[in-house]
């Protein structure tokens, strides 16, 4: 009985902390890591939603390098107060922080390249909540020149909890007197046919294109778009993949260096093609082939590299088949592919949050 209880207290607590939303003490050494109540010489709270950390105090091996710059405090154990500062070895500033009794209010990260001349700046302002939602915040990146290159809100949308860009930038302006962030207008986050913004949806597509070099064929099928997608680049993509029929265009000179008569080069082929992939700035896809004319048939595999933008897809290809008689070597080799992706129109509705 006693057993019983005891795994029923230890479940009862684990399914509490997995759903714990709120304010979480951390114990923090000299430099801010985590530690336990003993060797604590301040403490931080960390901000946890339904058991997932938004905000918390890490120790990285770079930060144990660091030297801190803190508010000191005559009593044994206290809350991290006022602004911090992290410099390496050289003095070179890495991170500034601001905290307010324990609680975040700033992070400044300085982001170097092997020219330290050139940086960029990523700012957090914790007390810039979205929509006065607890555990979100305001984020910001500037360069090395002061210009911004980002802007947006650390909250939970679409694809869960993360920093969504704002579409506009001039949107968001400064609070007179207290330094912090409001937003005036943010972008609706709406799926717009033909989706080439940052939301893009599942969706059934017309894929039509061509591929060839020497030997040319006409592509056309569907194509899937199997889950919702976050693009920066704002650019479209594909996550999913295509069914597609294909028919070889006849040629009427034998350019293989083989005895086949000109007539086997008239024969119309025509193809199945099923493939897979990641259609976005970097494109990679791998295909099954099926192919039948002239009384011959094959079938093999082709892995595919490219890019693809506002739904066009550039790839080169090289297809691996199983036979290379004279009738079908044509068939074989490296390949250009060209395609457009029609999404089918569908109503347009925001993403869930």
């Amino acid at each position: 009985m006693r057993l019983t209880l005891i795994l029923l207290l230890f479940v009862f607590t684990s399914s509490a902390q997995q759903n714990f939303t709120g304010y979480k003490k951390q114990f923090l050494d000299s430099n801010l890591c985590p530690t336990d109540s003993v060797k604590a010489c301040y403490f931080g709270y960390a901000y946890l939603n339904e058991g997932k950390s938004l905000f918390e105090f890490k120790c990285t091996r770079r930060q144990k390098n660091l030297i801190v710059s803190i508010e000191s405090s005559s009593e044994l154990l206290t809350a991290v107060n006022g602004p911090v500062s992290f410099t390496d070895e050289a003095g070179t500033v890495i991170e500034e922080h601001i905290y307010e009794n324990g609680y975040p209010k700033y992070l400044k990260t300085y982001n170097y390249g092997a020219d330290k001349s050139y940086y960029w700046v990523d700012m957090y302002y914790f007390d810039s909540l979205y929509h006065d939602t607890p555990g979100t915040y305001f984020f910001e990146t500037k360069n090395s020149k002061g210009e911004l290159v980002s802007q947006g809100y650390f909250r939970k949308g679409a694809v869960g909890w993360q920093v969504y860009e704002l579409d506009n930038w001039k949107d968001v302006h400064l609070v007179e007197g207290d330094d912090s962030y409001d937003i005036i207008k943010e972008k609706d986050g709406e799926y717009k046919w033909p989706y080439y913004g940052e939301n893009i949806p599942p969706y059934l597509g017309l894929i039509a294109g061509y591929e060839g070099v020497a030997w040319g064929s006409l592509v056309g099928g569907l194509a899937f778009n199997i889950s919702d997608s976050y693009v920066p680049r704002k650019t479209g993509a594909m996550l999913g993949g295509a069914v597609m029929f294909r028919y070889n265009i006849p040629v009427s000179i034998d350019t293989t260096g083989t005895a086949a008569s000109p007539e086997d080069y008239w024969d119309p082929y025509w193809g199945l093609r099923a493939e897979i992939g990641n259609y976005s700035t970097f494109t990679y896809a791998l295909g099954y082939d099926f192919f039948a004319g002239g009384g011959e048939m094959t079938h093999g595999v082709t892995p595919m590299f490219g890019t693809s933008f506002y739904n066009v897809q550039v790839m080169l290809s090289y297809t691996f088949y199983s036979r290379d008689k004279n009738e079908i070597g044509r068939l074989r080799g490296g390949r250009i592919n060209l395609r457009y992706v029609l999404p089918l129109p569908r109503k347009n509705y925001a993403p869930k949050e």
